[in-house]
């Protein structure tokens, strides 16, 4: 079923646009939820209610591209979990490596939640991205919005893990820079 047919079924209001969902991107849901969250259960719990935020957001919202706004969704809802979680500890092992490496690249943690949070630096980061190439772009979201593991990133992209480090190293850097010059750090 194409995405386009799911999301008419949830315009419809259709009771089986949820399983349909379910059924497309649900393992995609759940991979990424553990992958955030490094805890099973979690994840599960994060994916329905992902499936539930997304009967909840269409309508009004009509996503031309189904996989990228549920995966947002269970991004946001992880994350959410972490920061719930975090006055008694931190969350997976790979969000905090890829939280760590971007420490340098970013404004302090406090300027960092509220910024996130703005428009401007959302807009920035996205122009960023679009300057970079399709595999510079590719291996900044899947390290650092799905949270990937390096090795991860590397197998998907089929490059080596160290040619991986360092493109990240010096993407890295070229944000900070862009950050900088606007006045964000």
């Amino acid at each position: 079923m194409t995405d386009s047919e799911i999301v008419s079924l949830f315009l419809a209001r259709d009771k089986g646009a949820v399983a349909k969902l379910d059924k497309q991107y649900g393992g995609l849901c759940f991979s990424l939820a553990d992958r955030i969250l490094g805890n099973s259960l979690d994840a599960q719990e994060i994916k329905n209610d992902a499936l539930l935020a997304v009967w909840n957001s269409i309508p009004p919202n009509k996503p031309q591209l189904l996989s990228a706004f549920v995966s947002k969704i269970v991004r946001n809802l992880s994350l959410k979990r972490i920061r719930e979680k975090t006055a008694v500890k931190r969350g997976g092992k790979e969000l905090d490596l890829a939280l760590d490496e971007l420490c340098d690249a970013l404004p302090s943690r406090d300027d960092v939640v509220s910024s996130l949070e703005g428009k401007e630096l959302g807009a920035l980061i996205n122009a960023f991205l679009g300057e970079l190439s399709e595999r510079e772009r590719d291996s900044f979201v899947l390290r650092y919005f799905y949270f990937f593991s390096l090795e991860e990133t590397a197998k998907r992209l089929g490059v080596s893990k160290a040619s991986i480090r360092s493109s990240l190293y010096r993407i890295r850097k070229q944000l900070k820079q862009k950050l900088e010059s606007e006045g964000y750090l």
